[in-house]
C-alpha cells in the first residue's frame, strides 16, 4: 500500500503500469539509502540500462528531497509528475531559478503533467526509439542550462 493520498497514489499507478505494459521492472515506495535516514521513492523503474525515477508531486517543496534520491539511486532520470500543467510550470521555474540543485548531478530531469508522462514515460526507456526526445537532450557535463517545454512540460538541462 503506498502512502500517498487518493490522487497521488492512482497517478503513480498509473504510470506504473504504462512502464510494466513497456517491458520494464517497476517498484513502489522503492527504499533509497539517504545519508542515514531512508527514504521512499514513488516509483523506481527500468529496462536494460536506463533507469528513472519518478515522483509524484503536487508542491515544488519537496523537488530538492526527489532530486537527492534521484541521485542516491544512481537513476539516469528522475521525472517529476504533477497534477496539472500549472503546477508543472511552477516547478520548472524552481529548478530554473535555482541551479543549485541541479549542480552535480547525473540524471536527467523532465518535470511533467500526468497526461504528457502517461503518453511520454515508457518512451524514456527506449530512447534509441525516439528521435524527438533524444535529440533534445545534452549530457550531463555540458555547462549550459535551459529549459525546454512549454504547454506539455519540460526537460531542465544541466
Amino acid at each position: 500500500m503506498m502512502r500517498g493520498g487518493w490522487l497521488h497514489n492512482r497517478m503513480v499507478a498509473g504510470l506504473a503500469d504504462v512502464l510494466r505494459r513497456g517491458g520494464a521492472w517497476v517498484r513502489l515506495e522503492h527504499a533509497i539509502r539517504v545519508g542515514g535516514r531512508t527514504l521512499a521513492g514513488d516509483l523506481y523503474a527500468g529496462l536494460g540500462h536506463q533507469t528513472i525515477l519518478v515522483e509524484v508531486e503536487r508542491r515544488p517543496d519537496r523537488v530538492p528531497t526527489d532530486l537527492t534520491k534521484a541521485e542516491a539511486l544512481g537513476a539516469v532520470w528522475c521525472v517529476i509528475v504533477t497534477p496539472t500543467p500549472r503546477i508543472a510550470r511552477t516547478v520548472t521555474r524552481k529548478l530554473t531559478a535555482r541551479p543549485e540543485l541541479r549542480r552535480g548531478l547525473q540524471c536527467r530531469i523532465v518535470v511533467w503533467p500526468y497526461g504528457v508522462a502517461q503518453q511520454r514515460v515508457a518512451e524514456l526507456l527506449s530512447l534509441d526509439d525516439s528521435p524527438h526526445i533524444s535529440a533534445d537532450i545534452k549530457t550531463s557535463n555540458q555547462s549550459e542550462t535551459k529549459m525546454r517545454g512549454g504547454r506539455h512540460g519540460s526537460q531542465i538541462e544541466p
